[in-house]
């Protein structure tokens, strides 16, 4: 998560830990998330030895990722091949906190076993 967007993220992320998920997060994303009362995984950052957050996608370990963007568009950054090998591996990757609060909705209604009244597009009609 990208320095500015932690903040923001902090209560995303307490989201889906209440829901049971298991949080990975590499050392400064961590640090931050550890010293509000999360338990989080920290995984080591491309380059710092194995296995690192990339070694943990390639294994399965990941459901999903979550990753803001920095500036700059490196194609060589960390951020970068994180999330391309998420893609490449099926895995989902969510760039935005937008996107990110929508799944935490989603998927805590889906916990509830409530009806969010969704229909699928070949069930409405005008």
């Amino acid at each position: 998560i990208a320095d500015k967007d932690k903040e923001e993220a902090f209560s995303l992320i307490q989201g889906f830990e209440d829901l049971g998920f298991k949080i990975y997060a590499t050392r400064g994303t961590a640090g931050f998330l550890k010293s509000r009362g999360l338990e989080v995984v920290e995984v080591k950052k491309l380059g710092e030895g194995y296995p690192n957050i990339v070694d943990h996608i390639r294994k399965g370990n990941i459901d999903f990722v979550f990753n803001t963007l920095t500036r700059g568009r490196q194609m060589d950054s960390d951020g970068f091949i994180i999330r391309r090998t998420a893609v490449e591996h099926g895995i989902p990757c969510l760039t935005s906190i937008d996107t990110c609060r929508a799944l935490l909705q989603v998927l805590r209604v889906r916990a509830l076993g409530e009806d969010n009244g969704t229909i699928a597009l070949q069930d409405f009609t005008i």
